[in-house]
């Protein structure tokens, strides 16, 4: 029997959310491919892996076995691919970084300061940490919340959340604003974190009211500009891509946002252990800064 890793994959995705809407949103699939996927995974084992449970689906006694190889299983292959990759790059010497934008100012200069070779790869909000743990890159420095990869981290930057709406929206002349002030307003959706960067739920308990889903930077601004829905981000995207037709007003009374170096534990080079302690140096979180 040939096992079909990425139906396994599928599957595990299930088994967590026990529920087919939630795991076809993280796959990015319609809720009949994902029931398709699950099907021809139990015809391929035999025997049924999941049956339904009121508005969702728990794992027969079959699946739960299922679930627990085969978690064992994808992790030993997604370390063999990270070892090969490495020890390929090893050879050169080369440390590849990955980013999500903007990159701060501090770390960007600690990259020009290093005498190692580096590459620097752009990486976007949904394959963030999948790429460290695939061996893509070596580090990534990225805004947290990380979720649950397999992944370490030090925080290196922090800075206020700001909102972001279009010119001419009754808020966009504000000097400050508290997150209560913006229950009714529609927020753009995002397909991961959204707890943290949506703030949901708000103080007062409630959702927010969703606006459209975006999946980059670039998408979220647009949708910005155009009046359809504000969002809450990094004081730092406003200064790194200077949106026409969108204003940033500082949110006074929630965290602030914390930017990280974030790299894989399994196997970590040499080269990559001198360049993420050049990245992380400077004896702790440094604060925004206005370049």
């Amino acid at each position: 029997m040939d096992l079909d890793l990425r139906l396994a994959k599928a599957f595990l995705t299930v088994a967590e959310e026990e529920h087919i809407g939630r795991a076809a949103r993280r796959l990015y699939l319609s809720q009949p491919g994902l029931t398709k996927q699950v099907r021809r995974l139990e015809a391929l084992v035999g025997v049924p892996l999941v049956e339904r449970d009121g508005r969702g689906i728990r794992l027969t006694a079959a699946g739960r076995a299922f679930a627990t190889e085969a978690r064992a299983l994808l992790q030993r292959a997604e370390r063999a691919v990270v070892v090969t990759r490495q020890a390929a790059r090893a050879d050169t010497g080369v440390v590849r970084v990955g980013f999500v934008p903007p990159l701060p100012a501090a770390v960007s200069d600690r990259l020009g300061e290093l005498e190692a070779p580096v590459e620097l790869r752009r990486v976007d909000w949904v394959e963030r940490t999948s790429v460290l743990v695939d061996g893509e890159i070596d580090l990534c420095v990225l805004p947290l919340p990380l979720g649950p990869a397999a992944v370490e981290h030090r925080v290196v930057w922090r800075e206020p959340r700001v909102a972001a709406f279009a010119r001419g929206h009754r808020f966009a002349d504000r000097r400050e604003l508290s997150i209560g002030e913006l229950g009714d307003e529609p927020i753009v959706d995002l397909p991961t974190h959204r707890e943290f960067w949506c703030v949901d739920p708000r103080p007062d308990g409630r959702s927010p009211v969703w606006g459209p889903m975006v999946h980059s930077v670039e998408e979220m601004l647009a949708v910005v500009a155009q009046g359809r829905a504000m969002c809450i981000t990094a004081a730092s995207v406003g200064r790194f891509y200077r949106p026409s037709g969108v204003a940033f007003v500082p949110v006074v009374d929630i965290s602030e946002a914390e930017i990280a170096v974030a790299w894989n534990p399994s196997v970590p080079s040499v080269a990559t252990r001198r360049v993420r302690d050049v990245l992380c140096a400077g004896g702790g979180v440094e604060d925004h800064d206005a370049r």
